[in-house]
């Protein structure tokens, strides 16, 4: 028993990204395999149907699989998994689709890169052309942590109804 929930929390992420071999995905790997099936920023609203994110999660891994040594993926178990994690954290009406952006900031927090990359890298999926991040941006991305969070059952310290003073607090700190 721990705790603390931001603790617990971390726990948890840390035994989902290892049970889902996460831990050996380099961001890199992550960001080539959606530009590769010409998903870009500009479709990053639009919903990934179940057989286009199981290509997508299985040249992941494949593509994983092929530049490390110090880690055997099963391929077909790390997709099968990862696409049900995926499926059970932002499908919750049983549609078979999940939201491009929810898939890639639940992969990207997931996998195996410095925080600072992490960062970067969300604000230039989510950052309009002026390279700044709007209060709807921010609350989406804030939106699909906290589905992540549901779904490891700790709504009740990383609450969505806590997303829009969370928002506020940021851009009152921005002036």
């Amino acid at each position: 028993n721990i705790k603390y929930a931001a603790y617990r929390t971390a726990a948890k992420l840390n035994i989902v990204q290892k049970t889902l071999s996460l831990d050996h995905v380099q961001l890199s790997t992550i960001a080539g395999v959606f530009h590769r099936h010409h998903i870009q920023v500009t479709e990053n609203s639009l919903a990934l149907e179940y057989a286009e994110l199981e290509a997508i999660l299985n040249d992941i891994f494949f593509a994983a699989s092929k530049e490390t040594t110090q880690h055997h993926f099963q391929v077909d178990v790390c997709t099968e998994l990862t696409l049900h994690f995926l499926l059970g954290v932002f499908d919750r009406q049983e549609r078979k689709r999940v939201q491009v952006l929810g898939a890639k900031i639940a992969l990207v927090c997931l996998c195996a890169a410095k925080l600072q990359d992490k960062y970067q890298y969300l604000f230039t999926q989510l950052a309009d052309h002026n390279n700044c991040l709007s209060r709807r941006k921010l609350h989406a991305l804030l939106d699909s942590m906290v589905a992540v969070t549901d779904y490891l059952s700790e709504s009740l310290a990383f609450s969505a109804d806590l997303i829009p003073a969370t928002v506020d607090s940021c851009f009152q700190q921005s002036h």
